[in-house]
């Protein structure tokens, strides 16, 4: 490597599997990366940032590198700078990114070197943040630039954040600058504040560069106490370094605190104003309806998921797509946008022409209508078996699935057959699951629209020959081809997809297109997307979207279907309803209604359990664990709706009108009420991420909140005023609990 490093980008990452090719891609586009480095710093993550850092440096080569660094963003960051080559520093979050048109306005900043630091304006989530609202794009302050550190030090929401910045790395090293791991907050503020100490000029530009994440998980409202502290304490370290500068630097960093203060109280951490005054408001917009939006009035979104294969077992599997897509439908549902559920059946290919061979050589009628998919499955298994000891079984499988596309009736006969024994068995499961779709659509539907997708591929010249085979080459993308015809002339699922798309879009008018498959089908998902964008359809960028989820096992084991080794998904739910019959047997075997409660509860306990981890991360069914009624499950979040209803039925209210605020002002209650509040923008937060599990850790944490609530806080008190106001925060808990289980596509019982 000859060129010299201009940038270094240091990206801290840890569980940042979701969203660090995102942020390292936004980098790429911005930077020519002969002049640039990125240093992602793993930091002790539990999840797979470790393979996607690996990967983004094979696709990108030796300008990215990979370094690891003990936990803490500080640490990350520190062990960054150490490793730095270039001239300049830039710091990005793992879950943010560098927006694409700032590229030329960064380097003829940095190429012209006049100032120290540069700091540029950035969005948070769609909202735009401009830091000067002035004409000119750029000033400079190349005498002494006192009074501008004084204006950034008492505007921490706009200047003194780490992030949106390039710094100097000479002032840096030569000051010593660094971040205190001591710090738990504000590090980056204490970081910007030592460096502006050393600078004599400094850029503010209009330009957005940054786009910031909003991350409601980790909002500063969780544990109130210990985040007060923790900014006292950050306070305190900084003051202390502020009192060596001169007097104008110390007044204007009173009103840095003051103002940090103030940030930290409107965002939950604490409220200095009366808690009344904070349950009076809570209270006054928490209702029947809370949670429900408007966001999405007027757009569509449409939802690919579950999408079997026609002809074999709906295995354990199939589960997670099928539950993350409901659980979407649901989240979109709740922000007002208008969704088609599809269920893209696998209804069409190859493997029906080997099929057809392996009835017609080893099945027969009775068997397949007497055992239905388990006989399909046999002989498919056999088929395979036999075929790699006979080439030529291969050769008949293709000759019949070309008389499938060509209509031969026997074909299509036989094939029509054995989707409708399937059908059987996928809607008896989707009927254990509490769900259906508005369209069951498969691969087949489209197989008559494939051709008009092929011609206008041809007619912009896209379409290559190659081996006799069509192909669209992406070379040029760091990608394989998209292979769209076979050298037989048959159409391949690429070319269904690409057709399922064009239909979609004209029939629906979708904004989204959601695609919920495993995450070996990012490549074929990127082809095709590719393709529509290179077809001259730009909205394919931003409304295609592929939903990735990791790999599922039971203790442990992975799940094959061609093999033969698999564990059906009807077996699952029905094992895990009748673990939880038991349970109900042994703890309360005088339970009105068990059977309808075994099936909420056992059911339930298999979606939570899917959706309560990352989707992008692999999921084991381990009974013990996914039917404690103790742990992080969902029996626990149901239970804690049940004894929510029992506490309402107990004291014979139901509905509670206004109350008296302060007499629920104490600890668990103020604590309770600020998770319920958080439910809108939780919702939000699911729907921008795709994240299921953004939803499961919150209503955890309110089912956590309530059960704290409940042991501190008798409700059937004498005092009728008192009684009230405590069952009027019980009756809310309960619906937030019930409609964030609803999201999950999960039931619940009023008893257990």
């Amino acid at each position: 490597m000859n060129e010299k490093i201009l940038i270094s980008y240091i990206i801290p990452a840890y569980n940042a599997a979701d969203t660090l090719e995102r942020a390292v891609e936004s980098i790429t586009h911005t930077c020519n990366m002969e002049k640039c480095e990125i240093l992602i710093v793993e930091n002790g993550s539990t999840d797979y940032t470790n393979s996607v850092a690996l990967k983004l440096i094979q696709k990108y080569g030796e300008n990215v590198k990979l370094i690891h660094s003990e936990k803490g963003v500080s640490r990350a960051r520190n062990e960054g700078l150490k490793n730095a080559r270039g001239e300049w520093i830039v710091f990005v979050d793992a879950d943010d990114y560098i927006v694409s048109k700032s590229k030329k306005y960064i380097y003829e900043d940095i190429l012209n070197a006049k100032a120290d630091l540069y700091v540029y304006s950035y969005e948070i989530g769609n909202r735009a943040n401009y830091i000067n609202n002035k004409e000119e794009k750029t000033y400079y302050f190349n005498d002494s630039a006192e009074k501008m550190k004084l204006e950034m030090i008492a505007n921490p929401t706009k200047f003194m954040q780490v992030w949106g910045k390039i710094f100097r790395k000479s002032i840096i090293y030569e000051n010593r600058i660094g971040f205190n791991t001591k710090m738990q907050l504000s590090e980056d503020s204490d970081f910007t504040l030592h460096y502006l100490m050393h600078c004599s000029r400094i850029s503010i530009s209009d330009t957005i560069f940054y786009h910031y994440s909003i991350d409601n998980e980790s909002t500063m409202r969780s544990n109130a106490d210990k985040k007060v502290l923790q900014y006292i304490e950050a306070m305190n370290i900084t003051s202390k370094y502020i009192k060596k500068q001169h007097e104008n630097v110390q007044l204007a960093f009173n009103d840095y605190i003051l103002m940090h203060l103030n940030i930290a109280c409107v965002r939950g951490i604490f409220c200095v104003n009366n808690k009344e005054n904070y349950v009076k408001e809570v209270l006054a917009k928490v209702n029947d309806t809370y949670g429900t939006q408007e966001i999405g009035k007027g757009k569509t979104v449409c939802i690919d998921y579950s999408s079997p294969n026609i002809a074999k077992n709906f295995h354990v599997g199939h589960l997670r797509t099928t539950i993350i897509g409901n659980s979407l439908y649901h989240i979109f549902d709740k922000l007002g946008y208008h969704v088609e559920r599809i269920n893209h059946l696998g209804d069409w290919g190859t493997q029906f022409g080997k099929l057809i061979v392996a009835y017609k050589k080893w099945g027969s009628k009775e068997a397949v209508e007497e055992k239905g998919i388990p006989e399909l499955l046999r002989i498919y298994v056999k088929f395979h078996e036999e075929a790699e000891k006979d080439d030529t079984l291969n050769d008949q499988a293709r000759e019949w699935f070309a008389k499938m596309e060509k209509g031969d009736e026997e074909a299509l006969s036989i094939w029509e057959w054995f989707k409708d024994i399937s059908m059987v068995e996928y809607k008896r499961i989707y009927k254990m699951l509490n769900m259906d779709f508005d369209h069951y659509t498969g691969e087949s539907f489209y197989r008559d629209k494939t051709a008009a997708v092929v011609e206008e591929l041809k007619e912009k010249n896209l379409l290559k020959e190659s081996e006799g085979a069509m192909i669209v080459d992406l070379d040029e993308y760091d990608m394989a081809p998209c292979l769209v015809m076979k050298k037989d002339g048959s159409s391949i699922y690429a070319t269904r997809d690409l057709a399922a798309i064009f239909y979609r879009k004209k029939e629906y008018n979708f904004d989204k297109c959601i695609y919920v498959t495993g995450l070996e089908q990012k490549l074929h998902f990127a082809q095709v997307f590719k393709v529509v964008e290179l077809m001259g359809y730009e909205w394919a960028k931003e409304n295609l979207i592929h939903v990735p989820y990791g790999l599922v096992s039971l203790e442990g084991g992975k799940l094959s279907t061609r093999s033969g080794n698999i564990v059906y998904a009807e077996d699952i739910l029905k094992e895990s309803v009748s673990k939880i019959r038991e349970i109900i047997a042994e703890k309360n075997p005088d339970l009105k209604d068990k059977e309808d409660v075994a099936q909420k509860v056992g059911i339930g306990a298999i979606i939570f359990n899917d959706l309560y981890n990352q989707r992008i991360k692999d999921v084991t069914f381990t009974w013990e664990k996914i039917h404690s009624f103790d742990g992080e499950t969902g029996p626990y979040v149901q239970y804690t709706y049940a004894r929510a209803a029992s506490v309402l039925r107990k004291t014979g209210i139901t509905e509670v009108g206004d109350i008296d605020a302060s007499l629920v002002t104490d600890e668990t209650s103020v604590a309770l009420l600020k998770e319920i509040e958080r439910f809108p923008e939780v919702i939000k937060v699911a729907a921008d991420r795709l994240e299921p599990s953004v939803v499961s850790r919150y209503v955890m944490g309110v089912a956590q909140s309530f059960n704290r609530f409940y042991h501190e806080n008798q409700c059937n008190v004498e005092d009728q005023k008192l009684k009230e106001a405590r069952v009027k925060i019980v009756i809310l808990a309960k619906q937030v609990i019930k409609d964030a289980l609803e999201l999950l596509g999960i039931q619940c019982p009023e008893q257990m």
